[in-house]
C-alpha cells in the first residue's frame, strides 16, 4: 500500500507551529506601526511648534487656546490674548486619521500642543495614548 500524503498529527503540529508565530509576530507588528503612527505625530506636533515660534514673531505672544479638531472661524476674529484682530483659518484639516491636536496657552509666552489617540481606530490598549510639546520643543508621552 503506498503512502502518501500528511497524517493529522503531523498537521496539527504545523498548524499550533503557525499559530506560536503568529500570536508572537501579530503584537510585534501592531506595536511597530502605533509607533510609525506616534511618530507621525510628534513631527506635526514639531511643524505646530514653529508656526507657533512664527505666529508669536508676527503677533507679539503665542497662538490663543484652540481645539484644532472642531476648527476656527474663517476671517478676522479678536484674538482673546491682546484683542486684536487676527485672519484665522479653519484648522480642522490637522486632525488626523490617528490623533486630534489641540493647543493650550497657559499665558503670552508658553502653550502645549497635545496630539490623543482616535480611540475610534485605535488598537486596544493605545486608545488613550497621547503626546504633547511645549514652546521650548519638550516632548511627553505616555507611549
Amino acid at each position: 500500500m503506498d503512502k502518501r500524503g500528511f497524517t493529522l498529527a503531523e498537521i496539527l503540529v504545523v498548524v499550533i507551529i503557525v499559530a506560536i508565530l503568529a500570536a508572537l509576530a501579530i503584537p510585534r507588528y501592531i506595536r511597530s506601526v502605533e509607533m510609525g503612527r506616534a511618530r507621525e505625530a510628534r513631527v506635526n506636533l514639531q511643524l505646530i511648534q514653529t508656526a507657533q515660534n512664527l505666529y508669536r514673531l508676527d503677533h507679539g505672544h503665542y497662538f490663543p487656546d484652540a481645539s484644532l479638531s472642531s476648527g476656527i472661524l474663517w476671517g478676522d476674529v479678536n484674538c482673546t490674548v491682546c484683542g486684536t484682530p487676527h485672519h484665522y483659518i479653519d484648522q480642522s484639516a490637522l486632525s488626523g486619521q490617528y490623533f486630534t491636536y489641540s493647543i493650550t496657552s497657559s499665558g503670552p509666552d508658553s502653550f502645549t500642543a497635545r496630539a490623543d489617540r482616535n480611540a475610534a481606530n485605535a488598537p486596544p490598549g493605545y486608545d488613550t495614548k497621547w503626546i504633547t510639546i511645549d514652546e521650548n520643543g519638550t516632548f511627553t508621552d505616555n507611549y
